[in-house]
């Protein structure tokens, strides 16, 4: 059924419910002069009801659209913000970073640090940004101090690089976005040592020459 007919059937429905009501509030407040208020009698009930009712319903249905576009907009935010995934639980820990096959940055924060306040943000943005090439995730220490005890976590912020599940790199305190992207696109230290040697390999070569 077409939105207009739809709005139109629930205006009626909102009328008649409203002057059936407004009926019964004149009934109880009936005066034989006719002097009362709209609710004095029946038919001043009624009508008083259902125009009531009307305009509620008009409002309501005004106030529709931009409901709906609110409702859009912070189902858009939810949906980004679930880039960064929030560790709960050391299960939760092994589920999405100990057991992921490729790249996961961990996040260790708390609440009351200054620094991650700023830092959120920039975590949250890049993680939108690159995510689901990689994973993002957050660990509250306060929540979980065994994994800030595993990790070594002294000073927050702390964010860690994994692959494979394995800590490889990472960095302490509020850094910036460009900071953040190179660390995770950065190659592996084994990584980074397979193409220095593999550099060097021809000037051995000519060396030997």
């Amino acid at each position: 059924m077409p939105l207009v007919n739809m709005t139109l059937v629930k205006l009626i429905l909102l009328a008649i419910t409203g002057g059936v009501l407004g009926a019964v509030l004149g009934r109880a407040n009936a005066c034989a002069d006719g002097t009362c208020p709209l609710t004095a009698n029946p038919r001043r009930g009624a009508i008083y009801g259902a125009a009531v009712a009307v305009l509620i319903g008009l409002a309501v249905a005004a106030g529709g659209p931009g409901t709906g576009q609110e409702a859009a907009l912070a189902a858009k935010e939810d949906e980004k913000s679930s880039a960064v995934i929030e560790i709960k639980s050391v299960q939760d820990f092994t589920k999405e970073v100990e057991e992921a096959k490729g790249r996961v940055v961990v996040y260790f924060h708390a609440t009351w640090c200054p620094p991650c306040k700023q830092y959120g943000p920039v975590f949250k943005k890049v993680a939108e940004e690159m995510s689901p090439k990689v994973k993002f995730a957050k660990i509250d220490t306060d929540e979980l101090p065994t994994l800030s005890k595993r990790f070594n976590v002294r000073y927050l912020p702390t964010t860690i690089l994994f692959d494979g599940g394995e800590a490889a790199m990472g960095f302490t305190g509020a850094g910036s976005k460009e900071k953040l992207v190179k660390l995770v696109k950065s190659p592996l230290p084994e990584e980074a040592e397979e193409v220095n040697e593999t550099a060097a390999a021809p000037k051995e070569e000519e060396e030997k020459e």
